[in-house]
């Protein structure tokens, strides 16, 4: 409801601008006081703000509509202190006659909780609804570890390959949130081709991965070691759909945390939040030995950067993955993406001029992610140089 404008056209969910303010002046909740309509009052506030609770409702039974009521689950997550009451996001779970709102206060721990929650009651819900029953692959293992890649324990595919039924690497493509369709990514520098090992090493709840890695022509690998994943059921061995909705969904998550990472910046949340979802890519390879190809012999397969370092996995199956992305320590801890470039009194770099910029903007108190401090929006230091340093 910020952005929309009252009957009389003015946002008065909006922000006063900080000329129009005078300088220092803000509310209680050091946030600058917000546009006000001289037809209105606040009588148009109130009826911006009600008819957008609605459209979120009304849109909700819609999908139950199209899809069946009985059929249709909507989960609903309140991040925020126990004493709100978020009577919007209770609503929208309560439009249909599944859904489930969820509510536990700032704690990573109720994140977690919540998360597998969701997870659960998608799960039930597919078996209450008679779909047809998920037949598990069988496929080799390994014990996890990383294997040198050789012709004999993976598959090879090259960019060049001259004949038309041998393997070949076709093409790597990944969401791009901008342009809203996905775009060609190339390999690293250097890579002729990618590598994927035989034996899957792990799997989760509805996929199973294996040791992947862009390779030169001596098949050597090159660039960041990845994993591949790929369905972990027959059903979904020919669904052309099934790698390109999760890449897709996986990209919008990323564009909706660098939003959230902001946002919880000046709470008091223990310990610290800073959620990510991992790049995510579209492989396409030609193989006609798998049976599961298509008629040009065309397979897809998931493909991200294997973690290195401990992280919490928030969708519970088994927790953990393994070893530590330096990179890490040099990028904004809250767009994950741009080097760090701006220095607090606390002497902590944490953020990029952008996320710097527009955490200024928002009014909201600003802490340093990294030990809480408040932050003295005086002794600020911009740099282009200090991801290189220590933090």
């Amino acid at each position: 409801h910020v952005g929309k404008e009252c009957a009389h056209g003015i946002k008065v969910w909006s922000p006063v601008s900080s000329s129009r303010a005078g300088n220092g002046r803000f509310n209680r909740e050091a946030r600058p006081p917000l546009q006000v309509c001289a037809h209105g009052g606040a009588t148009c506030r109130h009826s911006v703000k009600t008819d957008c609770e609605e459209k979120c409702r009304d849109q909700i039974v819609k999908i139950g509509d199209i899809l069946g009521r009985d059929r249709t689950f909507i989960g609903t997550v309140a991040f925020g202190p126990t004493s709100e009451e978020f009577q919007v996001l209770q609503d929208m779970a309560g439009a249909l006659p599944k859904g489930r709102f969820h509510k536990g206060g700032l704690s990573s721990g109720f994140l977690k909780t919540a998360f597998s929650s969701l997870s659960t009651s998608l799960t039930s819900l597919r078996t209450e609804t008679g779909a047809a029953p998920l037949l598990v692959r069988i496929v080799p293992t390994s014990n996890g570890g990383r294997q040198a890649v050789h012709a004999d324990h993976w598959d090879i595919y090259q960019e060049a390959v001259s004949e038309r039924r041998g393997r070949a690497f076709l093409s790597k493509t990944k969401w791009e949130a901008a342009a809203k369709r996905f775009v060609a990514v190339p390999l690293a520098y250097g890579a002729t081709g990618i590598a994927h090992a035989n034996a899957s090493f792990a799997q989760g709840a509805e996929r199973l991965a294996w040791h992947c890695s862009e390779v030169n022509m001596a098949l050597l690998p090159v660039g960041t070691k990845l994993v591949a994943k790929s369905t972990k059921h027959v059903n979904f061995l020919q669904d052309g759909e099934f790698h390109t909705s999760f890449c897709k969904v996986q990209g919008k998550a990323q564009e909706y945390t660098g939003s959230f990472n902001r946002r919880v910046q000046g709470l008091e949340v223990k310990p610290p939040l800073n959620l990510r979802f991992v790049e995510c890519f579209v492989v396409s390879v030609r193989d006609f030995d798998l049976a599961w190809s298509d008629h040009d012999g065309v397979v897809k397969f998931l493909a991200e950067p294997e973690l290195e370092g401990r992280f919490t996995k928030y969708n519970s199956n088994f927790g953990h993955v393994q070893s530590a992305a330096a990179s890490s320590a040099r990028t904004c801890t809250i767009c994950l993406a741009h080097p760090r470039e701006v220095r607090f009194a606390c002497g902590h770099s944490a953020l990029c001029r952008a996320c710097l910029t527009t955490s200024l903007r928002s009014g909201a108190a600003l802490r340093c992610p990294l030990c809480r401090t408040p932050v003295d929006r005086a002794n600020l230091v911009v740099s282009g140089g200090i991801a290189g340093e220590a933090t």
